[in-house]
């Protein structure tokens, strides 16, 4: 039985990938996003005005086996008042499926009214491997199943992200090259060659006050890849005491998500989420579970001459 389920959710993306404009392995979902924005924009580096480390470790679709496993670790920082550089690599696993990769990014930061606008560019490279090793082979004349591959996948994208106090938005397209995986189909005659699709996304909320010791934030995330639906998301979140936010959200596609994120100090982030998965595969799995560390360092002198560096970022 576990070698039929991991047959299914395995090998179904090496198929897919065959197909036209079907991209290879899309970009990692991340339900804490928030907490996480230079994970989708790459404009966001240097956002925080502190060194900011975040560690993400997703397990979804827990019980099923082959499902998505993600590892994210996001570094960020500002450089003088215009400059924000930033750093991200990511493990992400699908079935036979897992792609690594490491990506820079460079945010141009202006003064725009309240706030601050930037222009963010970002570049690196996946190795992108199958391995078909203990799995179940159905077709052992199927000539995508009949060896590993391994390729590697450079890509750029850019962003754009404005910021406030109170209030955020964001446009961004991390994946603009359509890559080729020629090695996954070229023993396919007469088949189209399987690709790497781009990725666009759109992010937007605001904060406002419920009281002394209370703000509500709303926010949404709108993300697409070329030859597939929108998926949306829309999240309301709550902080306490200037500690605690309390959040939920829905995932078109079929999941309803709650989170929380504790600022254990000033410079120490806590984060937990749990999906409960609400369409046909909800009897199959016991959902997806998502963990966060962060931490924010900031500068000696911003430290004395920013007292905002003591208070949780709503952004």
């Amino acid at each position: 039985m576990r070698a039929t389920v991991l047959q299914f959710w395995g090998l179904m993306l090496v198929v897919l990938v065959t197909q036209a404009g079907v991209q290879a392995q899309g970009d990692a979902l991340y339900t804490q996003y928030q907490f996480n924005k230079l994970a989708i924009n790459p404009a966001y580096a240097g956002s925080r005005d502190a060194f900011s480390v975040t560690a993400v470790y997703r397990d979804q679709w827990r019980g099923i086996d082959g499902a998505p496993k993600t590892a994210s670790l996001a570094m960020h920082a500002p450089v003088g008042s215009r400059i924000g550089l930033g750093l991200h690599l990511v493990d992400d696993r699908l079935g036979v499926v897992e792609e690594t990769g490491a990506w820079g990014s460079f945010a141009f930061r202006i003064p725009a009214g309240s706030g601050q606008f930037a222009l963010g560019l970002n570049g690196g490279a996946a190795l992108y491997r199958t391995s078909l090793a203990g799995a179940f082979i159905g077709d052992n004349n199927d000539p995508v199943l009949s060896a590993d591959q391994q390729l590697w996948l450079p890509n750029v994208g850019f962003g754009l992200y404005y910021h406030s106090e109170r209030y955020y938005v964001g446009l961004a397209a991390p994946r603009l090259l359509d890559n080729d995986l020629r090695e996954t189909s070229t023993a396919l005659s007469g088949a189209q060659s399987g690709r790497q699709v781009r990725h666009f996304n759109a992010m937007t909320g605001f904060v406002f006050d419920l009281g002394e010791n209370a703000k509500l934030r709303p926010a949404a995330l709108l993300r697409y890849q070329e030859n597939s639906p929108v998926q949306t998301e829309f999240n309301l979140s709550a902080l306490l005491v200037e500690r605690l936010w309390i959040g939920a959200g829905y995932r078109s596609g079929g999941s309803l998500d709650s989170y929380l994120e504790f600022n254990v100090t000033p410079m120490l982030r806590l984060g937990y989420s749990y999906d409960w998965v609400v369409n046909e595969l909800g009897g199959q799995t016991g959902g997806s579970h998502e963990f966060l560390l962060g931490i924010d360092l900031p500068g000696k002198r911003d430290a004395a001459s920013s007292p905002r560096q003591f208070l949780p970022s709503y952004f």
